[in-house]
Formats: C-alpha cells, sequence, structure tokens
C-alpha cells in the first residue's frame, strides 16, 4: 500500500494544493465555468464554508436532503437542476456515487467529490475516496497533524 494514496497515484498536474479545501471547491467551480445565475446543487447537511465559494461566483445554492445515514433522501429526479452537484463522502464513508452520475447523465450537471473528511479512504472496490468522480476534494490537515493543507484531485485528463 502506499502511503501517500491518492496524492502519489496522481499524474503530473493532476493535483492543485490549497490551504483550505474552500479554496479547492472554489477553483473546482471556476473551472467548470460556474458563475451568475447557475445554481449548485449541495447536500443539505454541509459546512456553511462552502457557501462562501458559490456565493462569490454569483451562483445560488439549492439543495437536496439527506437521511440520518447520510445518503440522499429522494431519487436523483427529485432534485433541483443545477450545473454541479456536490456528493459528500461523510466522516471518510464513501457515498454511492450511482445516484449522482444519474442526475448527472439526466440534467448535464458535472459531479464533484468531496472528500475532505476520507483521506486515505477507500471504498468497497477499493478505489481512493477522491478519484470516483472528475473532480474530488481533500483535506489534509483534517486527517493528518498539519495546520492546513487541502487539494484539488483532476481525475479528468482533460482538467488537469
Amino acid at each position: 500500500m502506499n502511503r501517500l494514496g491518492p496524492l502519489e497515484d496522481a499524474s503530473p498536474g493532476a493535483v492543485r494544493y490549497y490551504s483550505l479545501a474552500r479554496f479547492a471547491f472554489l477553483e473546482a467551480l471556476r473551472l467548470w465555468g460556474v458563475g451568475r445565475g447557475q445554481r449548485v446543487l449541495l447536500p443539505s447537511f454541509i459546512c456553511r464554508d462552502l457557501l462562501a465559494p458559490v456565493s462569490l461566483l454569483g451562483a445560488t445554492p439549492c439543495w437536496y436532503d439527506v437521511s440520518p445515514t447520510l445518503e440522499p433522501v429522494e431519487p436523483p429526479e427529485a432534485w433541483p437542476e443545477a450545473s454541479v452537484v456536490l456528493a459528500v463522502n461523510y466522516f471518510g464513508f464513501p457515498q454511492d456515487l450511482a445516484p449522482f452520475f444519474a442526475y448527472a447523465e439526466r440534467t448535464g450537471a458535472r459531479v464533484l467529490e468531496d472528500n475532505a473528511h476520507g483521506y486515505l479512504s477507500r471504498d468497497r472496490r477499493g478505489r481512493w475516496l477522491g478519484t470516483r468522480a472528475p473532480l474530488g476534494l481533500l483535506s489534509l490537515r483534517k486527517t493528518l497533524r498539519v495546520p492546513d493543507g487541502a487539494a484539488l484531485l483532476c481525475n479528468d485528463p482533460d482538467l488537469a
């Protein structure tokens, strides 16, 4: 097993480093051209710090509800339309991304995997969390004893 997880496996240019994951989130939204009048679909249970990048770009947050098990309550057909949908791996537990990709297929939205609380976590198939969507967020400081540190994983070669 490698020591750096998804950072070690990444190709050159595929990882961008930031002090905080909210800045990586802002860059992800910018890479996808999110701006005024667009909507970003977020889970109803989310850190308020992620609202600032959405607001800074002039976009509007919209919501999908999550259950006590932190999975979406409604099927993706019932979610409001948005340009980007955020799938959160809460506390390092892998979120099932199938509903998010189904939503993206139906609406044309982009899927962003938020793995801020799960650096070095994997799903059942052994895939690093944060690498299963075109872009992924990591917060190194929430796992390692460092004062700051986050990364944006550009898993789509066109974005790297």
